[in-house]
């Protein structure tokens, strides 16, 4: 008697071994369908192989129909435990690769932000540097006011340091300063506006 089932061990073309965790998920996918099928046909080739048996002892059927079903029984069995080795491993080799998508990715996000620190380091030590420049040209305005009301001039009778926190404000530095009160709008002009100063008018002439 022909055994059933024999064609389910057939050899099959060689399969390409993944390289992406897609590709793993894909064959997962297929694996646990082939092994859930190879599940349902063991259990119905347990039914039959116990009915045969049975029957064989109840009824002194032929013997070697069971011992056919035994066989068949078995095959499949092999094949129910090779597929679910298969599945294993294939999860096992979707771990892997995860692991290390996971960790690659955080090497990368690891190399950008050393960068960026970087660039962001240049930008504040560019900016300290232009601090230091303006404080000292602010100085030099300073003394400078200082010379022109000795001189008798008129005019900027607002605070260097009130005026200066309005030109930071219109120069487009508004969310990098933490200021009080500063005036309205109306007054957030250039420094240059700010001390807008006439040489022409004189405060030892002036009525």
């Amino acid at each position: 008697m022909k055994s059933k089932g024999t064609n389910t061990m057939a050899q099959s073309a060689p399969i390409q071994r993944p390289s992406t965790a897609e590709g793993w998920s894909e064959r997962i996918t297929a694996l646990e369908g082939e092994l859930a099928g190879a599940e349902r046909a063991l259990t119905l080739a347990r039914t039959e192989r116990r009915l045969a048996a049975g029957a064989a002892a109840a009824f002194g059927t032929d013997p070697e129909a069971v011992a056919g079903l035994e066989s068949v029984e078995r095959e499949i069995e092999r094949r129910v435990d090779s597929l679910g080795c298969a599945v294993d491993l294939a999860r096992g080799e979707l771990a892997k690769l995860e692991d290390q998508n996971r960790k690659a990715e955080l090497k990368a996000r690891q190399e950008l932000r050393t960068a960026l620190v970087a660039e962001i380091q240049d930008a504040a030590g560019a900016v300290d540097s232009l601090f230091v420049q303006a404080a000292a040209k602010l100085q030099d305005i300073e003394a400078n006011l200082a010379k022109f009301r000795a001189a008798g001039g008129i005019g900027h009778n607002r605070t260097l340091r009130g005026s200066c926190t309005r030109a930071m404000l219109f120069d487009g530095l508004r969310e990098f300063v933490l200021t009080e009160h500063c005036g309205n709008s109306s007054v957030i002009r250039p420094l240059t506006e700010q001390i807008a100063l006439d040489p022409r008018a004189d405060l030892s002439t002036a009525v």
